[in-house]
């Protein structure tokens, strides 16, 4: 006689030799064991399918399309064959904390009402190295409001999931190949309140998939469809038709897709990957026709990106080395770099005086007097720096 799962895990897979057998592991590992494990290989052309094979564990299911269907249909699929009343998500090349599966369980049995519950999560690099961290709204009043004026805040993998508020909303809707996730929270969001748990319960894998030329334009268009059409549903009680040519209907606006790419800049850059980090800054500037000059301000952007690296790496050198390399690239067309390296070496010596540091204000005055004499701080800089000598 076999026993109904409390949870069904649903994972869709393509390609994901490189992290597959980890992120696998990270689901058998949880200490909240009652599971079925279901997976979905959507037409691998690597190692996948092997590697799953090779994975001894009773409450996998293995399932293999024999044409690669994407995403969002794979996903269909496994909630077809899934019997759990939970629906948890996992991505094939990310990673859950051990007790991810405990806190949602306790959290949705302590908020009945609740529909879906996410988590906080970091973003990590090949190496599994942290590059940030991110807490999103955790309310549901935060999460509606953020959901349809900004976007999503829900990440997909970390979500647990009550299988009859899902069967509710109908499921992943096939038409959406992208940000199939969006939609669906933005439809559940309807009849439902959402949360995220304030703890970071999951590591969310940075690549070299995560853009590219095509991409954000019709991840973008497909976002903006998404609210939408959710404005459309909660005005009019309606849900239009959903358009052929997504991207020629809605465009995604210049700034999103400037911004997307600006980030994406950050993240290749914080995971050693200079060429692709090279590649999202042209894509960023190819983008920016239209944008006020005010929101460019890439001078100030370099800047307090080098700080997260300075800060991020507990080393001002790496984030001296984000500006040089980034002025290297496209210096010529960015206003203002020297003045924001002068600002950005002005900041480390301020730090520095504060922590005592003589050696290091001295040595960091010297480097912002010399990349900007004009900083409106070299007055209070060269008093720290004679301080500091005597």
């Amino acid at each position: 006689m076999s026993i109904t799962p409390f949870i069904s895990v649903v994972m869709a897979n393509y390609n994901g030799e490189p992290y597959l057998e980890s992120a696998v592991e990270s689901i058998l590992r949880q200490s909240f064991g009652q599971f079925e494990f279901i997976i979905i290989d959507d037409g691998s052309t690597d190692h996948s399918w092997e590697i799953l094979n090779n994975i001894q564990d009773l409450r996998i299911k293995l399932f293999q399309n024999k044409t690669n269907l994407g995403l969002t249909r794979s996903l269909n699929k496994g909630l077809s064959i899934a019997k759990g009343e939970l629906i948890a998500r996992q991505d094939a090349d990310d990673i859950s904390f051990p007790n991810r599966f405990i806190k949602q369980v306790d959290y949705l049995n302590n908020h009945p009402n609740v529909a879906l519950v996410g988590t906080a999560y970091e973003v990590i690099d090949s190496q599994s190295k942290t590059i940030e961290q991110i807490f999103p709204p955790q309310n549901n009043q935060e999460i509606q409001h953020h959901l349809i004026k900004t976007g999503n805040c829900i990440c997909h993998g970390s979500v647990m999931i009550r299988r009859t508020c899902l069967d509710q909303v109908g499921g992943y809707r096939e038409e959406f190949t992208v940000t199939q996730d969006y939609d669906l929270w933005l439809r559940m969001a309807e009849h439902y309140p959402l949360s995220n748990l304030e703890d970071i319960q999951y590591q969310l894998r940075f690549n070299d998939k995560s853009i590219s030329r095509d991409k954000p334009a019709l991840q973008l268009a497909y976002r903006r469809m998404a609210q939408e059409f959710a404005i459309h549903r909660r005005k009019h009680g309606t849900e239009p038709p959903i358009p052929t040519d997504v991207l020629g209907k809605y465009p995604p606006e210049p700034y999103r897709l400037f911004r997307n790419a600006r980030r994406a800049a950050f993240l290749f850059y914080a995971c050693e990957q200079y060429d692709k980090a090279a590649d999202a800054i042209q894509f960023a500037f190819d983008n920016q026709e239209g944008i006020d000059p005010y929101l460019l301000d890439w001078g100030s952007w370099i800047r307090n990106k080098a700080l997260d690296m300075a800060r991020l790496s507990k080393s001002a050198a790496i984030g001296e080395h984000f500006i040089q390399w980034i002025n290297k690239y496209l210096g010529h067309q960015l206003p203002g770099v020297r003045k924001q390296l002068g600002m950005y070496y002005s900041d480390l010596a301020v730090a520095e005086y504060m922590r005592s540091n003589r050696r290091d204000t001295i040595k960091y005055v010297s480097r912002s007097l010399a990349a900007d004499l004009s900083s409106i701080k070299k007055l209070q800089l060269i008093k720290m720096a004679i301080k500091s000598l005597l």
